[in-house]
């Protein structure tokens, strides 16, 4: 399992189609409810810098399988949080949520240099 930026118009397609899914989106954006998720949105977000989103692949062919992403990224006070979506369902319960969250956080802490990431879990 490897974390892929979302740097091709594919993966952006693919990426926002999952996100835009009304049974996650309404976990993942609830303070930004009514902001469709597009891919066109998606690449101003990555863009922005204020979130870090990664593609994360299954073992066998890379294909991509979810996504990862650390949002509300403030370089000043060092903190982030960080949000798991698997959009292919048939890899849930499976153990690449928690595969791809650890890698994610070690890419926060160590490359990034935060000092404190948070979460929710619904």
């Amino acid at each position: 399992m490897n974390l892929k930026p979302i740097d091709s118009p594919e993966l952006l397609n693919l990426a926002a189609a999952w996100l835009a899914r009304e049974e996650d989106s309404q976990w993942l954006h609830p303070r930004n409810a009514a902001q469709a998720v597009t891919p066109e949105w998606l690449k101003i977000a990555i863009q922005r810098g204020g979130d870090v989103l990664r593609l994360f692949t299954a073992d066998r062919d890379e294909a991509p399988i979810g996504v990862v992403g650390l949002s509300e990224v403030d370089r000043n006070y060092r903190t982030a949080r960080i949000w798991i979506l698997v959009g292919n369902k048939s890899f849930h319960a499976r153990g690449y949520a928690t595969r791809a969250a650890s890698k994610m956080l070690t890419f926060a802490f160590r490359e990034l240099g935060l000092h404190a990431v948070n979460t929710w879990i619904v």
